[in-house]
């Protein structure tokens, strides 16, 4: 009986520390994963002089490609 009970005990034990240890290893690769993400966000971000130069060059884009086809309708 006493046997059974410290194998109960010791299979217990060491799927606790097994739960433990893969707990941890999770921790850790989750704050490397969330590092990355704000690496990676800091290189997407954009300023405000980015997003106005960037809707400036499409609008004129935009207006050249307008222009251009309202030429050909002339022809």
């Amino acid at each position: 009986m006493v046997a059974t009970t410290n194998i109960i005990i010791g299979l217990l034990t060491v799927l606790l520390v097994g739960t433990l240890w893969m707990s941890y290893l999770m921790y850790v690769r989750l704050r490397q994963l969330q590092d990355e993400v704000q690496e990676l966000r800091s290189q997407v971000e954009m300023t405000d002089d980015e997003l106005d130069r960037l809707e400036s060059s499409i609008n004129s884009i935009k207006q050249d490609s307008i222009a251009k086809e309202a030429e050909r309708k002339k022809k």
